[in-house]
């Protein structure tokens, strides 16, 4: 996984129980395969893991602690959420419910 620059989400403000996440970008080798950069663009989506960039309002009013703040790396439900650019960075906005877990400091998936 390559280290992901955050886009500058400022102008963009998710409404009720909506989270913003910037998807963890998928490394261009697997094993011994250099991936194009359409294929690594196209699967981007696909990680299971992203960096919160905002929230919405009413986001975990009613869900127990802990709560993920904007910055916290996040594990998410790969097959929910709407997905789309901001410029050319992959976005996916999801609902509160669909963050399935907090990740510790560069914690990966495997």
């Amino acid at each position: 996984m390559r280290e992901n620059k955050l886009v500058d989400a400022t102008q963009y403000r998710p409404t009720a129980y909506k989270v913003l996440i910037q998807p963890d970008r998928e490394d261009e080798k697997r094993g011994a395969l250099l991936l194009p950069a359409s294929v690594i663009e196209s699967n981007t989506y696909r990680t299971d893991s992203g960096t919160v960039v905002a929230l919405g309002g009413g986001c975990f009013d009613d869900r127990p602690l802990p709560h993920p703040k904007v910055g916290d790396r996040v594990m998410i439900d790969k097959n929910k959420g709407k997905i789309f650019n901001i410029g050319r960075t992959i976005m996916r906005l999801m609902h509160d419910t669909d963050l399935l877990m907090i990740l510790d400091g560069k914690a990966g998936l495997e």
